[in-house]
């Protein structure tokens, strides 16, 4: 009998557990479940998915003729609206349709994690993490709140001060912490806080996070041991370039997730291009960094040093920035070209 009434309790608290929510499972068309990816209701995020590729969504938050929504690096958008059948079962399945396909004399299981196969394909390179002074030519072009898009041109500067005296360790204030100096010739009115918060970031997410965090070995590591959930996929190959998606979640806020695709040259292992889009919750209500999702594309150079230490950084020769997912119309472009950088 008290076997019969223990089992009875547990059932009555798995059905509560998930009454009055909505659980969601994201595959791949290939069948494998995909982490870390966010979902939307009508155009608003909802959820992200977790290291199973599920997420539960309250029903008080969606209701019948809503879309929900899911997008990643590397697949197509996946939509459905939202019916009283969906909401009677409880649940329900979105799929991802991949737009790379697989080699066939590598074999990649459904749901198999293919970093050791990452890790095989990548040659080892240190991210940008010295003292210097980074000079580019920029354009930026900003659309907010409705009005019309303003483009700003010109050079700028801005110093990289990751270790050295008044820094009571590496890395501190994060890269590129001092005042961006602009030249130009054109109105920035009203967009100085705007122009230095959001190449400050680009700058940041191309040549020392995302991406390049991905190309060195141990930050990597770091990453995948202290601060993220990482799941890597491999996409394929086109002539000659591997491609693998790199899926992160922050771990002490899954509001914080990372999608990375690589594209590494076979021969060389050598990163070519990345794309990455960051996606966060606003810093705060008065912060100047707006949006949500912010997205980086970088086409990847080297510059080699004779420090012994670390020969050979990764410093894309451009990066391309982007940021458009506000409901209110606000968006940022950003095209960083001629990189250079004298270290100090």
């Amino acid at each position: 009998m008290k076997t019969f009434v223990l089992f009875i309790l547990f059932g009555l608290s798995a059905g509560q557990m998930f009454a009055g929510n909505i659980k969601i499972q994201l595959f791949n068309d290939k069948g494998s479940v995909m982490p870390f990816v966010d979902l939307s209701i009508n155009g608003e995020f909802a959820a992200t998915t977790d290291s199973s590729g599920v997420a539960v969504i309250s029903d008080n938050d969606i209701a019948v003729g809503d879309t929900l929504s899911a997008s990643c690096l590397g697949t197509e958008p996946a939509r459905l609206v939202f019916t009283q059948t969906l909401k009677t079962q409880g649940s329900c399945d979105l799929v991802l349709q991949e737009k790379y396909y697989m080699l066939d004399e590598v074999e990649v299981l459904p749901n198999a994690d293919m970093e050791p196969f990452f890790e095989k394909s990548i040659r080892n390179i240190f991210f940008f993490k010295r003292n210097g002074l980074l000079s580019a030519h920029f354009a930026i072009t900003v659309q907010h709140h409705g009005q019309p898009s303003r483009r700003v041109e010109g050079s700028l500067t801005v110093e990289n001060e990751v270790t050295g005296p008044g820094l009571e360790r590496p890395f501190q204030y994060g890269a590129f912490h001092h005042p961006i100096r602009f030249t130009t010739r054109d109105d920035t009115t009203g967009l100085s806080k705007i122009m230095d918060a959001y190449i400050r970031e680009a700058l940041r997410g191309g040549t020392a996070d995302v991406a390049a965090f991905l190309v060195d070995r141990w930050a990597r590591h770091q990453m995948r041991k202290n601060r993220y959930d990482m799941r890597f996929d491999y996409l394929g190959e086109e002539n000659g370039i591997l491609r693998f998606r790199v899926l992160s979640t922050f771990k002490a806020d899954k509001r914080f997730s990372i999608q990375s695709i690589l594209s590494i040259d076979k021969e060389s292992k050598l990163l070519q291009h990345s794309e990455s889009r960051l996606i966060s919750p606003p810093k705060s209500e008065k912060s100047v960094i707006y949006s949500r999702s912010r997205n980086w594309l970088l086409d990847a150079d080297y510059v080699t040093f004779k420090h012994k230490s670390s020969p050979a950084v990764l410093l894309p020769k451009t990066i391309h920035s982007f940021s458009d997912d506000r409901s209110d119309g606000f968006s940022v472009e950003i095209d960083l070209t001629e990189i250079q950088v004298q270290v100090k």
